[in-house]
This record gives structure tokens, sequence and C-alpha cells, in this order.
């Protein structure tokens, strides 16, 4: 990705998803994913508007799911694929 770092830094404290092709060009920001029904691949209850389109656009390429409280979620095919907890969040 050629952004400077600064710029990186502000596009990720907006509200909404951050979408990237498989080149790291950045293709939107403060995106709003709009999703279908995940009940037929995820049957275990999902809470927020943001984990339900994370794991929706799962389904089309890999997902990071970055929370203000220092967890970081990987989804991968409509699946949880790793959860993580940042240092000094």
């Amino acid at each position: 990705m050629d952004l400077p770092s600064a710029v990186l830094e502000t596009v990720a404290r907006i509200d909404g998803g951050i979408v990237l092709d498989s080149r790291s060009n950045l293709l939107a920001f403060g995106a709003i994913l709009q999703h279908l029904d995940l009940t037929d691949v995820f049957t275990e209850s999902i809470e927020g508007g943001r984990t339900t389109a994370a794991i929706s656009a799962s389904r089309f390429g890999n997902v990071l799911k970055i929370s203000a409280d220092g967890l970081i979620f990987f989804f991968r095919m409509a699946g949880v694929s790793g959860t993580y907890k940042r240092e000094n969040a």
C-alpha cells in the first residue's frame, strides 16, 4: 500500500469498512457493507453490525475486524479463523 502512515491511521479511525483489492490498493473507506442472511453458514449468535458485516465480507476475501478495545478478529470463508489481543490497547 502506497500511503503515508498518517493517512492510513486517519482512514482507519473512520467508522465503516476499509476495502482493499488483492494488491492492497485502497478501494474504499468508511464503507457500509450490505450482507445477506448468514444463518446458513454461521449458526452461532452474531452480535453487532460490524461482526455481521465482517463475516459476510469474508465470503469474498480475508477480513480483519479491529475493535477499539484491542481485540482483532480474522474472518475467512464466513468463519472466525483467529482472535488476537493487541498489546497496550
